[in-house]
């Protein structure tokens, strides 16, 4: 949110520069959007899934050992430190096997973004290069397009990011509100 305004003015002030350079550049540029809108959406509805399932078993592994370290007098009169530490490494493995299911979804998510990304300026790096051997622009112009697409990457980037962080944060408070 702190950089919300200048985020905007950049994407705004770059969209505008690049249709003053080439509008059919643009338009292809600026077409995958509603594709990587999809993803998005599609990858933050798992991506939250997923740290609410981290969530909730953290909450039962929190359970487990509060209920030990309380009812540890309880255990060792009856001999089950043997069962208890079994238990507790069950539920440890399950924690880490769920945690380790996010990271790679996570990572799935930035390395798809990032190919799909990188495909696109390979495509317009073609493009452009057509378009200034066929001389509908120069290359100065092309060259000043790409750094103007590029001022627009981090924006997208950032967005994937904070997305993510935010369907972790929604999984994370809707536990709390859960356990309150």
């Amino acid at each position: 949110l702190m950089y919300g305004m200048n985020t905007v003015t950049v994407v705004v002030a770059s969209v505008v520069l690049m249709v003053r350079l080439d509008p059919v550049l643009t338009v292809a540029a600026l077409l995958p959007l509603p594709l990587l809108a999809f993803l998005v959406r599609k990858f933050a509805g798992e991506m939250h899934r997923r740290s609410r399932a981290v969530q909730d078993h953290y909450g039962v592994l929190s359970s487990a050992l509060q209920e030990n370290i309380a009812g540890i007098r309880v255990v060792q009169a009856f001999a089950q430190e043997p069962f208890e530490e079994e238990h507790f490494d069950g539920l440890s493995r399950t924690y880490m096997r769920l945690g380790f299911r996010l990271i790679r979804y996570r990572a799935l998510f930035f390395s798809t973004m990032g190919s799909l990304v990188g495909l696109l300026m390979l495509i317009l790096l073609w493009a452009g290069g057509m378009r200034v051997i066929d001389g509908a622009i120069g290359l100065g112009e092309f060259v000043a397009f790409m750094g103007y697409l590029g001022m627009l990457t981090w924006p997208f980037i950032a967005l994937g990011w904070v997305l993510s962080l935010i369907q972790r944060g929604e999984a994370a408070m809707a536990r709390m509100i859960e356990v309150r």
